[in-house]
Parts: structure tokens; sequence; C-alpha cells
């Protein structure tokens, strides 16, 4: 059995049995209700037994046999071959704690009734509401936590070892307020990119403020077929499909869900916020190097967008290092 499933045997028989102090007969009843108390300590299979041999003693009260008989070895019904043993209020697995002294583990679940009685108390008022239950679960995973690291830290000093814990890198505030941050100018540069080819497409005259030159040129770069779909979906399905969408539509998605998923703890958020920022960087990389050799143009726009991407790897491999290590 867990160790957190025991009972205080003897508290337990001391306040549901209460024996009487009358003369010198209080001493006697002390001593047999130790005997009894014993019966904890004992094999399991060797429980019936010794209390076949107690309950010889004709000192031992009626009240107190039947009291151990109804709640921890079992009333005998029956006669001759008939005769067998009830199962007791208290399976004698359930108050034994023999395996627990022998392995040094606690006899009592004392530990976890004060767990909960701090939580009842922590989380207890008149006006309990969801968000004070949650607020107070976080603040107890919080300081045990921290009491997990620092056992774990005591024991590596004890055994001559050094904790090596990964940081979490920001740039200016905190990982997921940089990340929001960053995120949040990726859309504003993606929605200027899309409004710059639309009005380009809509007017060829038009110059946006990224248009410097020839060769310094956003709206030229934003209006290629490498604009939608990366240049691969029109080379596959056609530049009429569905799916060969803007490039900067793509990256207000990524970027809407960079934000989103930064105020989402756990570990399937941080792999997503990781792998799809790697990911970006990756597309970035190819369209840098179209940028560069095939379009032979500098877009602005497009380079700014790179160093963000760039940013959030950087972050999101903090965070995902962080849970990994």
């Amino acid at each position: 059995m867990n160790s957190l499933t025991q009972i205080d045997f003897a508290g337990r028989v001391r306040s549901d049995f209460e024996i009487p102090e009358e003369d010198c007969k209080f001493d006697n009843n002390e001593q047999l209700l130790r005997y009894d108390s014993a019966l904890a300590f004992l094999l399991v299979e060797d429980v019936e037994e010794v209390y076949g041999e107690l309950i010889d003693d004709e000192e031992i009260p009626a009240y107190l046999i039947a009291y151990f008989d109804l709640t921890y070895i079992g009333l005998v019904r029956g006669c001759d071959a008939r005769r067998r043993r009830e199962p007791p209020t208290f399976p004698i697995a359930v108050l034994n704690v023999n395996q627990h002294i022998l392995q040094d583990h606690p006899r009592a679940n004392n530990a976890a009734e004060m767990f909960h009685s701090e939580r009842f108390h922590s989380a207890g008022g008149a006006h309990l509401n969801i968000w004070k239950l949650i607020k107070t679960l976080k603040e107890e995973e919080g300081s045990c936590a921290v009491v997990s690291l620092n056992t774990i830290h005591q024991h590596q000093i004890t055994q001559g070892q050094t904790m090596e814990t990964a940081q979490i890198y920001y740039f200016f505030m905190d990982n997921s307020t940089d990340r929001i941050i960053f995120s949040f100018v990726g859309i504003l540069l993606s929605i200027y990119a899309l409004y710059v080819e639309i009005r380009k497409e809509a007017d060829p005259t038009f110059k946006a403020v990224c248009d410097l030159g020839n060769n310094v040129s956003c709206s030229k770069v934003l209006t290629s077929k490498y604009g939608r779909g990366f240049g691969i979906v029109e080379a596959l399905v056609g530049k009429e499909n569905f799916m060969n969408v803007r490039n900067c539509n793509l990256g207000i998605l990524f970027y809407a869900a960079q934000i989103i998923l930064s105020f989402f703890p756990g570990y399937i958020p941080i792999y997503m916020l990781y792998w799809s920022a790697l990911i970006s960087v990756l597309g970035c990389v190819y369209l840098a190097y179209i940028l560069v050799f095939v379009l032979k143009d500098l877009c602005i726009l497009c380079m700014a967008t790179y160093v963000i991407n760039a940013c959030i790897l950087v972050l999101n491999y903090s965070a995902y290092n962080k849970m990994t290590v």
C-alpha cells in the first residue's frame, strides 16, 4: 500500500475507543491496548494467528475484542466447516505498517492530511471561485518547484556534483514579453507589406516608403511570383490556386500564433513555438537567397522580418532548451 493511504493505527484506536479509567484496571487496559496496536507491525499473514493468541487472555475485555473483530480482524461467522471470517471495516493490509517500517517510510498519513488542511485554508473562503483556486494552485506549484530544485541541488552538492540549469534569454523585458513585442512588430510589417502589394497591383505607379531605388525596392519583390507561396506553390498548382496565398498573410498568421501560444504554459506550446519559428527562419533563408541571387534586389521590409524571425527563434529556442534540460 502507498504510504499516504496508511492510517495512524494506535491513534485511530484511541479516538474510536475510550478506555475506562477505573482504579488499577486503567494501566492494565493500556498495556493490552499496546499489545493489540502492535498487530500493525507484524507481517500481514501473521496477524490473525497472533491475534488469536492475544484474545485467549481472559483479562482482555470483551468489548475490546469485539471492537478489533469488527474493525481490524473480521467477525467469525458459522460453525465447523461453515466457519468463516467476514471482511473487517479496515482490511489488515490498509492498517499494516510492517513494510513501511522496514523501508523507512512514514507510518501514518500525517503529511497528506497536512497538505489537505493547507489546501483547505489557503483556497477556502466565503466567496471561493475558479480563479482564486487556479491562483492558489499556481502558487503551490511554484513553491513545490522551488523546494524540488533546492532538494535536487542539495543532493547533488552532497554527491559532489554541480547542477547545471539552462537560462531563459531575453532582449528587453522577459522571454514571453519579448516574443509578443517582436510578433506584434512583425504583424505591423506584414500588414504594411500587404498594403504595398494591394496598392502596387492596383496602381503600377505606386511607390512605397521602402522603394529607394531600382535595386532597393520592396514593391518589386513583394509583387513578384516569389511574394506568393514562396514561388513554390505557383510552380506546383498554378498561380490562381487558392493555396497560392501571399507570404505576408502567412506572416500575419505566424506572428499571431506566436502571441497566442505565449499565453499557454506547458510542453506542447513551447514545442509549437520553437518548431514554427525554426521553419519560419528556414523560409527566410530561402527568400533571402531568392532576394539576392534571383531578383538581385534589396528589400528593407523583407530584411526587417528576417531579423524579427531570427530574434523570435532565439527566444523560442531558449525556452525550448530550458524545458528539455
